[in-house]
C-alpha cells in the first residue's frame, strides 16, 4: 500500500482511508499475509457480498468520458496513437476511429 500512496501522490493515511471506503463498498479484500503484512485483492463479480471490477466500469467510463469530453476528434485520435505508443504498440489508430489529417502550419520542435 505504501508504493501506491507514493505512486499516486497521496499519505499512507489517505490511500489507507481510500482502501477502507473499496473494502465496504465491496471492490476489494484484505487478506492477512504473513506476519503483520495485509494483502489486497480486487474483489472477483462472483465474490459473495463482493462486486469486483463490474461496479467500478461505470463510474469510471463517466469520468473518463467527462476529462476527455474537451477535445477534438482529432484530438483524441491523436491521443489514442501516443498511448499504444507509449504502451508498446505501433501508435497506429485504433479501428474504431477514422485517421486524422496532419495538423497544418509550421509545428515547433
Amino acid at each position: 500500500m505504501h508504493r501506491l500512496a507514493e505512486v499516486s501522490f497521496n499519505s499512507d493515511q489517505a490511500f489507507g482511508t481510500l482502501a477502507t471506503r473499496l473494502i465496504r463498498a465491496g471492490l476489494i479484500a484484505r487478506d492477512a499475509g504473513p506476519g503483520r503484512v495485509l494483502t489486497h485483492r480486487l474483489t472477483p463479480p462472483a465474490d459473495p457480498g463482493g462486486r469486483g471490477g463490474v461496479a467500478g466500469r461505470g463510474p469510471a467510463n463517466r469520468v473518463v468520458e467527462a476529462s476527455l469530453s474537451v477535445l477534438s476528434v482529432e484530438e483524441k485520435d491523436q491521443l489514442a496513437r501516443l498511448l499504444a505508443k507509449a504502451l508498446g504498440g505501433t501508435g497506429a489508430a485504433s479501428p474504431s476511429a477514422p485517421p486524422s489529417a496532419p495538423p497544418s502550419g509550421p509545428s515547433s520542435p
